[in-house]
């Protein structure tokens, strides 16, 4: 019996830090704009973004708009800061046009690389002699 009671603890200890690791790897955010990321469009709504390895390198991105609104990012780097507490998503923003940069998660800063599109925006700009400095737009998660 003692065993057993021994053994039915241990597994709810396991479950209960396995949902506090899942809780931790997953974000979910209200988006008021259309924005790219991996080369994608997606249309503003809302969108949960769930880590998809220990080392918060790759990313699903998952919107209520069906296969149109989901795609995957892999970091450029992930950083682990102590003084970050919030959770969301920040955006570089040039014109009208929003390219996913950070996703930002209590005590972790991913980045996100600038994709083909971006980079082919940033030599236009350049080439119009337009200003390549991009606005920082940052949305914080829904609780």
């Amino acid at each position: 019996m003692i065993k057993k009671t021994a053994f039915i603890f241990g597994l709810l200890i396991m479950m209960t830090a396995s949902a506090v690791y899942a809780q931790n790897q997953t974000l979910k955010v209200n988006v008021p704009f259309n924005f790219e990321a991996q080369g994608k469009t997606l249309s503003a709504g809302e969108y949960s973004l769930s880590s998809r390895d220990d080392q918060k390198v790759s990313w699903l991105i998952n919107g209520k708009l069906g296969k149109d609104s989901t795609t995957f990012v892999l970091a450029n780097t992930v950083e682990s800061v102590n003084r970050v507490n919030g959770k969301g998503l920040s955006f570089r923003k040039y014109g009208d046009r929003y390219f996913l940069a950070t996703i930002t998660l209590a005590g972790f800063k991913i980045e996100l690389p600038q994709n083909k599109e971006e980079k082919m925006l940033i030599r236009e700009l350049t080439a119009e002699n337009r200003s390549v400095e991009a606005e920082n737009v940052t949305i914080s998660a829904v609780q």
